[in-house]
């Protein structure tokens, strides 16, 4: 993959949704198998039946619902090709910017280093000697059993409270508009230990 291909396919932004081709194998695959679990009441020859006359309607259209399918592609091949590079491509790590709708692509030994070394401001954050989750989901088992007891929630809430186990996790946004870019920490608190939805 080129760095022009690569490029070319950030530039779409992070939003863009590329069009995925039809793998007919697992699409013929499919169809036979919700045809199949639909006709369970029906004997084994009238299943066959039913079975080879949707594989062969198949057959006979699923190729030019390719064709079409081509001409539909909101991506050229090599932009595909740099996508999936890009997906599998460890060392570098593709994010959006802090602001503008910007996106960043770098090294992803680079964000960790910004990471850690925003991290390592003492001032700011504590390193904890441990991982506290199962101390937290204690604690918050405890007091949610409380407010239950006193009947100020019910026991779908309860659990609504209790079902999150991860803690929450930071990541980091460059702030391109600077000129030594440094990067912003944001806390990301979605499917987390003491959140709701």
């Amino acid at each position: 993959m080129g760095r022009h291909e690569s490029v070319n396919v950030l530039e779409l932004g992070l939003n863009f949704i590329p069009t995925t081709g039809i793998n007919t194998t697992k699409y013929v695959a499919r169809v036979i198998a919700g045809i199949e679990s639909g006709l369970y009441k029906k004997d084994s020859i009238q299943k066959e039946q039913i079975v080879s006359d949707v594989r062969n309607t198949l057959d006979r259209h699923l190729n030019r619902a390719i064709l079409t399918d081509k001409k539909n592609r909101n991506v050229k091949k090599e932009q595909e090709e740099a996508l999936k590079s890009l997906k599998v491509d460890d060392s570098i790590l593709v994010i959006s910017a802090d602001k503008g709708g910007k996106i960043v692509a770098m090294n992803t030994s680079d964000y960790k280093a910004k990471i850690e070394e925003k991290l390592s401001n003492s001032s700011t954050y504590t390193k904890l000697s441990g991982d506290p989750t199962k101390r937290l989901i204690r604690e918050l088992a405890s007091l949610v059993k409380v407010v239950q007891d006193k009947k100020e929630i019910d026991s779908k809430q309860s659990k609504n409270f209790k079902k999150e186990k991860c803690l929450p996790f930071v990541r980091g946004h460059i702030k391109t508009h600077k000129n030594d870019k440094p990067m912003r920490l944001i806390v990301s608190m979605r499917s987390t230990i003491e959140t709701t939805r």
